[in-house]
């Protein structure tokens, strides 16, 4: 959350703005989304106008209030069935990937599914396009890398260079040439940050044996990712 956060600054809009896509609605990804949700509370945001801007993408497509066998963990976060009656597409079931990003038009997509390569380049594009004029929000979280949902330097590529990226695990910079002449060449040079919570962990160690903290409330958590993200 502190990386994202810090994401929305460089973009100029609030947390509480954003629509996001979250790809794999296990405990990793509804665990990831609730926290971004209390954040938005904390902007202000009412629990329903919150779960609006959530689109969480399972195996079966986009999980809404009609599908069955949801998850205790899914269900405050699913769309509602009737918000999707003027969508385009669809299998009469639900929508894929694509789909949600081509009528949510998300500004931020984070993958947590561990399905290598379900960032295509249509995906990108469409995210790229749908967030105009603002920096598309990509996160391609799972790992290892084997099973990263899109490598940065395609994701760079496909966005035409805009997106600002963080993985699960370390990718190497990707050099974007910007100017050419005869004689002269501007490369710019784009460091992708390893967006993992281990890194958080040592600090709110330490503070919690400095004030001898006997818990770790959500509280303290959101703390740490909002001073993070300064």
């Amino acid at each position: 959350v502190g990386t994202l956060l810090a994401a929305c600054n460089q973009v100029g809009k609030k947390i509480s703005d954003q629509r996001i896509v979250v790809v794999g609605s296990g405990s990793a990804g509804c665990g990831i989304a609730s926290m971004i949700r209390k954040a938005m509370l904390e902007d202000g945001l009412s629990e329903e106008a919150a779960r609006e801007r959530f689109f969480m993408i399972d195996k079966v497509g986009l999980l809404h209030d009609g599908l069955e066998n949801l998850r205790d963990f899914q269900q405050p976060l699913v769309q509602p069935k009737e918000a999707l009656a003027n969508w385009d597409g669809g299998d009469g079931k639900t929508f894929s990937l694509l789909e949600t990003i081509r009528n949510a038009r998300p500004d931020i997509l984070i993958g947590v599914s561990g399905v290598p390569g379900l960032f295509t380049e249509p995906v990108v594009r469409a995210m790229t396009e749908g967030c105009a004029p603002h920096r598309p929000i990509i996160f391609p979280l799972s790992n290892p890398t084997a099973r990263v949902e899109g490598e940065p330097k395609n994701i760079m590529e496909w966005s035409n260079n805009t997106a600002i990226i963080a993985t699960g695990t370390a990718f190497p910079p990707t050099e974007v040439v910007e100017q050419t002449s005869k004689l002269t060449k501007v490369v710019r040079t784009h460091l992708h940050t390893q967006c993992n919570n281990s890194y958080i962990f040592p600090g709110i160690g330490l503070a919690c044996k400095v004030v001898e903290a006997t818990r770790v409330t959500d509280g303290m958590l959101m703390a740490a990712d909002r001073a993070l993200a300064c």
